[in-house]
This record gives structure tokens, sequence and C-alpha cells, in this order.
């Protein structure tokens, strides 16, 4: 998959009728408590100190989890995962260039919210690609191969 990628492609939108308000609680509700960061973060550091809280601690791999627990908006959140968002009228603009952490994380827990058939493709630094589709409101990736024919 590879340690450094690229976002070589994507098509991401919202739900017709989605609350942006709405998505940013339930992502702070769902990845940015203690109880979310034990779970699921794979950044940190140890040994594990008994007397802070699992923020000090623990962390999704690159990201500031006091910028997205302080954010006042999905955009803020989703730009701390990938080097450049922008959303209008619905429609994500993304830009990524760096070390891939737990982007797949955060794209999973925004799926309920995002169109089916929005897709991310990405590119590894070993060649792989991949790419991420949402359906039903579940992301499920997928691997390719480019074949010349």
């Amino acid at each position: 998959m590879g340690y450094y990628t690229t976002l070589t492609s994507h098509d991401v939108r919202w739900k017709a009728g989605t609350d942006e308000a709405q998505v940013l609680q339930h992502v702070k509700d769902t990845m940015f408590t203690d109880e979310a960061l034990l779970a699921h973060a794979e950044g940190g550091s140890w040994p594990i100190p008994q007397d802070k809280p699992a923020s000090a601690y623990k962390w999704y791999s690159w990201i500031s989890t006091e910028k997205c627990r302080n954010a006042t908006t999905i955009a803020e959140v989703i730009g701390e995962f990938f080097d450049e968002c922008t959303i209008k009228d619905g429609e994500f603009w993304l830009g990524f260039y760096s070390k891939q952490g737990q982007e797949d994380h955060l794209i999973g827990v925004l799926a309920p919210f995002i169109e089916d058939g929005s897709y991310l493709e990405w590119r590894g630094e070993d060649g792989y690609l991949y790419r991420w589709t949402i359906e039903g409101g579940v992301m499920t990736e997928q691997s390719g191969e480019v074949m010349w024919v």
C-alpha cells in the first residue's frame, strides 16, 4: 500500500439534506472521546500513563486531537486528516500529498452521510492502487491494477 500515498482521484458528496453540524457532532462523539481514542487511534506514546486522559497519549496518526475537538466545522476536521479540504454545495474538494494515517477510519465514520457511489482513489509510493467506495452508508476498499493492452 505504501507509506506515502497520493490521492489520485475522488468524487465525494454529502447525501441530500445532510446537516454538516450534525455530522461534526457525530464525528466528535464517535472518534474523539477518550474511549474512542483508546479503541481506534493508532498513534501515540508508550508506556501509557495511568493518571492522564487518553488524549494525552493516544491520537489518530498525524492528527491534532485538540484541533478536531475544538473544530467548528466538519471541513476543519477533514482538513486535519487531508492536506486540503473545502466543501461547497455538498461536494468535497480534497488534496492529499503525504503519509497516510487513519483517513480510512474517518471516511468510514462519515460514510452514513456520504452519497452512494462516492469514491476516493489512491496510489501508494510502491505503485499499489486502491480505492474507497461508499455504498449503503458503508466504506469498502478495493485494490486495482493498470493493464496496458
